[in-house]
This record gives C-alpha cells, structure tokens and sequence, in this order.
C-alpha cells in the first residue's frame, strides 16, 4: 500500500512527498540488511542470500527513483525561477 502512494504522489507531481517516502523506504532497508541481523532478538533475525540479495535489490530501485525524484524536483524549483519575475 505504502508503495503505491509513492507512486501516486510521483505522478501526482507530490514529488517532494514522493522523494521523503523513497529516502524513508531506502533507510529502513539499509537498517534490516546491515543493523537489523546483529540485534539481540527471540527468534534473531536470520537473512538468507537470497534475502539479502532481494533486499538490495529492492535498495538499488529504491535509490534509483529517488534520484530520478530529486531530478523532476530540481526540474520543477528551476521551472518555477524561470516563470517568476525578477
């Protein structure tokens, strides 16, 4: 569900919106691939290779379309200086 806003909020132009769910989303998967393995947890955390490739996977898209956000936000800050008036 969460995903899909995302989403929405991109191609609703929300872009600012859409790039702190994207910077959110890529945060707390960095923190279960790398910091979440080494809490003391009953059951511990147990990442198989596949989960962790799945989980980098997932990361790298995430990245990707945060850059491509920031882009279209960038993109949009630059329209706006050019339509206002001096």
């Amino acid at each position: 569900m969460a995903r899909n806003l995302r989403f929405v909020d991109e191609l609703m132009d929300n872009v600012e919106n859409a790039s702190l769910l994207y910077s959110k989303a890529v945060q707390l998967l960095v923190f279960i691939l790398f910091e979440a393995p080494s809490l003391i947890l009953n059951p511990p955390l147990s990442l198989t290779s596949s989960d962790r490739y799945r989980l980098r996977t997932y990361i790298d898209i995430l990245k990707n379309r945060l850059g491509h956000s920031r882009s279209q936000r960038l993109a949009l800050l630059k329209s706006e200086e050019l339509r206002s008036p001096p």
